[in-house]
C-alpha cells in the first residue's frame, strides 16, 4: 500500500492527490512498493498516467502528465 504522505508545491500532483490519498493502482496494475510506482512514471515522462486513489474510503481516480525530472527540466 503506498499512502500519500505530502504534496510538494507546485508539482504534478498538486490539486490531483491529498496527503493520506492511498494508491491502489498505476496504469490498471496494483502497485504496493514505491519502485512500482517509480519505474512507471520514469517510463511515463510526457505521457499521461492513470492512478487509482482511495481518498477516505471512496475510490477516485486521477490522470497526470508525467513531467520530465527536475535535473532534466533544468539543465542549460
Amino acid at each position: 500500500m503506498l499512502v500519500v504522505d505530502s504534496i510538494v508545491p507546485g508539482s504534478f500532483a498538486e490539486g490531483l492527490l491529498e496527503p493520506g490519498d492511498i494508491i491502489t493502482k498505476v496504469e490498471g496494475k496494483v502497485v504496493t512498493h514505491f519502485l512500482a510506482l517509480e519505474d512507471t512514471l520514469d517510463s511515463s515522462v510526457g505521457a499521461t498516467v492513470t492512478l487509482n486513489v482511495e481518498r477516505g474510503g471512496q475510490p477516485l481516480q486521477a490522470t497526470i502528465k508525467v513531467p520530465p525530472p527536475v535535473w532534466l527540466a533544468t539543465a542549460p
